[in-house]
């Protein structure tokens, strides 16, 4: 096994053309040639294959052109394949469950469902190709961008990311010319395809796995997610995050004005007015008469002085009775 970059060779000369159909008991990947296993030799073989048939003038017509051209019958049966996709499409799942049966395209898979595009690429809509992004691809994009553009509020942008993938029409990789462009679903962007051997990137991601067939079009892997002209992340990122990054900068100097003011107070305790001291004054204990020597009331003032005397009730003398005289 030869592998360079997205092309895989099988005994240097059979490419991988189609690779992990799989099955219910095992894989299979299709290549352009017929392995010839070591050991057989085919023109020996073709020799006595024809020398027994020499009487059967019928026999001999057939083993001529096997031997004749093996590599044009060859790429003749590939060409066939690719014409005669459509008889077999009935047996090939869609592109959502085709991305699905791809283990390295399960975020790509989440994506087409946050996008609300699963049913816009299922059958009987098509055919598309598709060139997705593999679960790496995403894992290498800033944590952020996936985040901002995961939020419900950013789904058309999420959309606009994502028709960037997809064309119309089913493009195999024997179709992707050096400079060819592709026109994508959005009417307005194109993808521009370079070739160099075996190797195909579009606009700068390159293809790690090709022709992955579905019923309704084609997949392509790539090794990062491409970007649509117009779309700048930096501005996304801005407009997603405004503000969070640049708040605690400013915060920081904001202590050190605070600190200057604790000195401003001690001046202004000596233009206030002094505080009257409480504490009475002490008497001179000369001056202050003894207690029991200080008079009780020396001169109370009349408590009432215009209440009416109350008359002296003390009662009037009684007279004393001179007794009459006794007659004789």
């Amino acid at each position: 096994i030869d592998r360079n970059g997205g092309a895989i060779i099988i005994n240097d000369d059979a490419q991988v053309i189609n690779a992990n159909i799989r099955a219910s008991n095992g894989v299979i990947h299709v290549i352009n040639k017929v392995l010839v296993p070591p050991g057989f030799d085919v023109s020996n073989f073709l020799d006595s294959c024809t020398k027994g048939d020499d009487d059967d003038d019928d026999d001999n017509d057939t083993p001529a052109p096997v031997s004749s051209s093996p590599v044009s019958r060859d790429d003749d049966d590939d060409n066939d394949d690719d014409d005669d996709d459509d008889d077999d499409n009935d047996d090939l799942p869609d592109i959502p469950q085709a991305v699905l049966n791809s283990p390295s395209l399960t975020i790509f898979r989440s994506e087409l469902n946050r996008a609300n595009l699963i049913d816009e690429v299922s059958e009987p809509n098509g055919p598309f190709t598709v060139f997705a992004p593999t679960n790496n691809a995403f894992n290498s994009l800033p944590d952020e961008l996936l985040q901002c553009l995961n939020r419900p509020e950013n789904k058309q942008q999420l959309q606009k990311v994502l028709y960037y993938h997809i064309a119309f029409g089913r493009i195999m990789s024997s179709d992707l010319m050096d400079g060819m462009s592709i026109q994508t679903v959005d009417d307005k962007q194109y993808l521009t395809v370079d070739r160099n051997g075996r190797v195909i990137t579009i606009n700068d991601a390159r293809i790690v796995m090709a022709n992955i067939r579905a019923s309704n079009g084609v997949i392509h892997t790539i090794d990062s997610v491409l970007v649509p002209p117009g779309f700048d992340v930096e501005e996304f990122l801005g407009e997603c995050n405004p503000t969070p990054a640049p708040v605690n900068p400013t915060r920081a100097p904001v202590n050190p004005t605070r600190a200057p003011v604790d000195p401003t107070p001690s001046p202004v305790n000596p233009t206030r007015a002094p505080v009257p001291d409480s504490t009475p004054a002490p008497v001179p204990a000369s001056t202050r008469a003894p207690i029991s020597d200080m008079p009780v009331n020396p001169t109370p003032s009349p408590v009432n002085p215009t209440r009416a005397p109350v008359p002296d009730s003390t009662p009037a003398p009684v007279p004393a009775s001179t007794p009459a005289p006794v007659p004789a």
